[in-house]
């Protein structure tokens, strides 16, 4: 089942990667990636409290878009708004929970699944229904966010 959520992935960035390049050329992107969740990682996600047996995991399926400047992520928020069906339950904006009093990490979580019209694609019917995360953030924010995880990650012998 993780390669097909793999493939899912690499889809998604695929088709994110066209409409980006075809729409706003103009935009410099520092990174793409994609992934599926590993197994210890969702083994970790599912001894959290707030996950139980009916509990929906929304992001089996990732991927990222890193801009060189946060000017260019409602460009690239908007693209994924009408290119996908937005889950908006499970969708959050960091930098609208943060807040502008507050230091963190920023950026846009989308999880979307393909629409009905997408969905029927041949190249795309093995993945409806499934759900995957993209995650649009600025290179700066994308920076705090690997200082903070490598800092809580220390361990002092």
């Amino acid at each position: 089942m993780r390669i097909c959520y793999e493939n899912f992935a690499e889809q998604i960035l695929n088709i994110l990667k066209a409409i980006i390049k075809e729409e706003y050329p103009h935009i410099k992107i520092a990174s793409y990636s994609k992934r599926a969740k590993d197994i210890e990682s969702l083994r970790k996600k599912l001894r959290k409290d707030k996950y139980n047996e009916n509990s929906e995991i929304t992001d089996l399926a990732g991927v990222r878009v890193i801009a060189y400047s946060k000017k260019d992520i409602p460009l690239i928020a908007g693209i994924i708004e009408n290119s996908f069906d937005i889950d908006t339950q499970n969708s959050v904006d960091k930098t609208r929970s943060l807040g502008n009093n507050k230091v963190g990490y920023r950026g846009d979580h989308y999880v979307v699944s393909f629409s009905e019209d997408r969905a029927q694609m041949p190249e795309n019917k093995r993945f409806k229904g499934l759900k995957c995360e993209i995650q649009v953030t600025s290179l700066i924010a994308h920076t705090w966010s690997e200082i903070t995880h490598v800092e809580h990650n220390i361990c002092i012998v």
